[in-house]
Formats: structure tokens, sequence, C-alpha cells
């Protein structure tokens, strides 16, 4: 990550969460015009000072925005064929849970969210 030339600060607050000591270095998302990326970075900012609130965020990216940002089109057998094809779970959100260690009681009834997957083991 160091040797890396595109910093930007949902990657820095992310690794502040793994290190404690690392110190955020800019202000700029790499990518402000997806809503996915700011939508997430909040996530990981409340997730700092009120865990609760950052589970918020993220129900209500699962719910209104998440499916909405899907490109995939529709599903054709030949996707299903190749393994291609991985479901409209928001797998991303089950590792932001385990990262940021919140509680996903709330998300378990989210459609897109893969509850099991993230209690499996």
């Amino acid at each position: 990550m160091i040797k890396s030339e595109y910093w930007d600060v949902y990657l820095e607050n992310l690794i502040q969460i793994l290190d404690p000591t690392w110190q955020i270095s800019t202000e700029e998302l790499c990518c402000p015009k997806y809503t996915n990326a700011v939508s997430v970075y909040e996530v990981v900012v409340l997730s700092k000072e009120n865990k609760a609130e950052a589970v918020r965020r993220l129900k209500k990216y699962l719910k209104r925005q998440w499916f909405m940002s899907l490109t995939e089109g529709v599903i054709t057998n030949r996707n299903l064929k190749t393994g291609w094809y991985r479901g409209y779970w928001c797998i991303a959100a089950a590792a932001l849970v385990k990262a940021l260690k919140l509680d996903d009681t709330e998300l378990k009834d989210c459609k897109y969210y893969p509850y099991d997957m993230a209690h499996f083991c």
C-alpha cells in the first residue's frame, strides 16, 4: 500500500483501523463522483465514533443504493456457465462489518446483505 500512487482518504481510514498510528495524509476521495464510494467511506468514518450510526448508514446503502449501482444487467446462461454470476449480495458490506467490528444484527433482514456468509465459521 505504501508504494501505491492512488491514495485517498477512504483507503487511509481503512489502514488506520488496522494500524491506529497511521497518519491520514489526504482529504480526497479518488472516485468522489461514484455515490457508492462516498457512502462506504461514510460508513468507515462513522464507525470510528459511532458504530450504531455506521450500521444505520450501511443499512441505508444496502436498501437504497446497492442494487441500483449494479451494472451486471440481465443474468445470462453464459454468466452462469462461466461462473461469472455471483448473485446480488454485497460482499463488501460483510467485509466492512468484519473489519470495522460492527454489530450486523440490524442488517440481517437486508435483502442484499450476506448475513450467513458474514457469520460462517
